[in-house]
């Protein structure tokens, strides 16, 4: 495969600390100046420990974190194998549509995932009729 062709090693180091890093702490900055939303899956906040972390004591937040990160590596590979096997360039507009409509549907699908996790056996619930909307973005994802 063509893409793999290129040193690994060089790649790891410049993309974590040139490009991720900055880019997390600069997102993060951001987020605190324009007052947006910081969504907590893992519960962490008010925990002084790893073990005391929401998703270590509740079992939907748990299933929602392996959820996260099974459809985050799906969303890569298929991806990566859908524009190998049909042989469409890397600077290809499809593969610039295809990242958007992935993060237009996983971001509001991690929105609706956070609100059903933390609704979860309260009134507010049934209110919102939580988890109904996001079975249809996860299948567009795909």
């Amino acid at each position: 495969m063509p893409h793999l062709r290129e040193c690994w090693w060089d790649h790891v180091f410049i993309d974590v600390i040139c490009a991720n890093t900055p880019a997390t702490l600069l997102a993060l900055e951001c987020m605190n100046k324009w007052g947006i939303k910081e969504y907590d899956l893992l519960g962490r906040k008010g925990k002084r420990s790893f073990w005391e972390w929401e998703v270590w004591h509740c079992h939907n937040r748990f299933l929602m974190m392996i959820m996260l990160v099974y459809l985050v590596v799906v969303n890569f590979l298929s991806g990566f194998f859908f524009a190998n096997s049909l042989w469409i360039k890397p600077k290809s507009w499809i593969n610039k549509f295809r990242l958007l409509a992935a993060f237009a549907g996983g971001f509001l699908a991690f929105a609706e995932g956070n609100l059903d996790v933390t609704t979860y056996g309260t009134s507010i619930r049934k209110k919102l009729k939580v988890g109904y909307h996001c079975r249809w973005v996860c299948f567009f994802m795909f």
